[in-house]
């Protein structure tokens, strides 16, 4: 008998359903997504979009027919019921590590986002301490004003009403993206300057690409609060999200690239952006500042808030991969309820922001984090482990067919991560040139 008739669980409808899994889905990675595009062409970069898109939707999937099959609503228990304890602790490092990347950047494009609307309102709104670019205190302030309050709750529903503003605010981020490739320059001029394939960018689009489609540890957590828990829902759910994701990232790859082909250092060197294209907007073709238009100005300030408000998608499953890491090797469920205090929940809550923090103190380039962490550990946690738990769980009902493509999941995302992996460690050392 399937879950659906086993179990009820308090929660909402489809709709809902794809509210929630488009806020913890299309991050503000989505901001750095033109300068990612760039580096691989439009052409190629829509093909590593278009090729994720397909992979995710196949890896959800995936995990949502495991956890149909054996009424489990953990990422963790699924990796504990079907290879034992050595691939829960597996599953709970990879996906510390992805969620802590997330984080990182989220943290890292906050600080400059704030910078930047110190400047908006000519230095005058916050105290000068504060706004200076080398402030070690800035990410620290940011992350226990605004993030720590919206992380300590249990559920992800108790963000739903979050989720529907945040996906407001990426819909107003892609329309200024679309208005200024019309007003910064003619869009023909723009297109013209444009590579359609780089080969060499694949290092960095690839993870990007991995990076924007990054929702399985919080699948099932959706799965789970359906008023009626179905896999025809879970398929219209993650179908409408995967397909919305991708052309609001193929939207604002394409036009944002197109926008700055004709120089493209305003994309990538400007000191503070790292890539963001809000930023880039406050300068011409020709590298000299310019008036931010209003649409702009009000944008960099909703994806401020989207992006703190995309945080507390990655703290709950890095925080839940910590306590499940520390659990005794029969372990019960870090979803379930159980007799921890909320003293010790608060402290994991605090363990996972503050260790991205530091990270975020001490480093220089949100790209290479992203770059190394999503072509290592999100590939894991996206492609590697859930056709791993469909082969063992489904050993005995499995077709040819879907044996032969759980393998070939396996082993191109094997390769891709290695071999990825290892160049943007490379490069980030400067070992290699990147």
């Amino acid at each position: 008998m399937k879950l659906s008739k086993l179990a009820k669980f308090e929660g909402g409808s489809v709709g809902d359903g794809i509210l929630t899994l488009l806020a913890a889905t299309i991050g503000t990675g989505i901001l750095m997504i033109p300068n990612s595009m760039a580096a691989s062409g439009t052409i190629w970069s829509v093909v590593q979009m278009v090729f994720c898109a397909y992979l995710s939707y196949f890896s959800l999937m995936t995990m949502v027919k495991c956890a149909d099959e054996i009424h489990v609503f953990s990422y963790q228990e699924l990796a504990l019921h079907t290879f034992g304890h050595w691939c829960r602790q597996a599953v709970n490092i990879a996906s510390f590590f992805a969620n802590q990347g997330s984080i990182i950047l989220y943290l890292k494009l906050n600080v400059e986002l704030f910078l930047v609307i110190d400047v908006l309102f000519g230095g005058h709104i916050f105290p000068s301490w504060l706004t200076t670019p080398d402030n070690k205190m800035l990410p620290v302030i940011i992350a226990t004003v605004l993030v720590l309050p919206l992380s300590i709750s249990k559920e992800l529903k108790a963000l739903r009403y979050f989720c529907v503003l945040n996906v407001l605010f990426v819909l107003f981020f892609c329309y200024v993206v679309v208005d200024q490739a019309f007003d910064y320059q003619p869009i023909v001029d723009s297109f013209k300057s444009t590579s359609f394939v780089l080969w060499s960018g694949f290092s960095t689009t690839y993870p990007s690409a991995v990076f924007a489609y990054m929702s399985h540890n919080n699948i099932l957590d959706v799965f789970k609060e359906l008023k009626r828990p179905s896999l025809r829902k879970m398929k219209k759910i993650i179908t409408w999200t995967i397909l919305f994701v991708l052309i609001a990232y193929s939207i604002v790859g394409i036009l944002g690239y197109a926008t700055f082909a004709g120089n493209l250092s305003i994309l990538s060197d400007v000191k503070i952006s790292n890539g963001i294209i809000l930023i880039a907007y406050g300068y011409t073709l020709d590298g000299v500042r310019r008036a931010y238009p209003y649409a702009v100005i009000i944008c960099i300030i909703t994806m401020f808030l989207s992006v703190v408000i995309s945080q507390p998608y990655n703290i709950k499953p890095s925080k839940d991969s910590l306590r499940s890491f520390f659990k005794s090797k029969a372990g019960s469920n870090p979803e379930e309820k159980s007799e921890e205090s909320s003293v010790k929940r608060f402290l994991y809550v605090l363990v996972t922001l503050y260790t991205a923090v530091l990270v975020v103190i001490f480093s220089e380039s949100a790209q290479t984090i992203m770059n190394v962490i999503g072509s290592s550990f999100f590939s894991m946690v996206c492609f590697i482990f859930p056709s791993m738990f469909y082969l063992r769980i489904y050993k005995e009902k499995i077709t040819m067919k879907e044996k032969i493509g759980h393998w070939t999941m396996l082993i191109f995302s094997g390769v891709f991560m290695v071999c990825n992996t290892a160049y943007n460690v490379l490069g980030a050392f400067g070992i290699i040139s990147s």
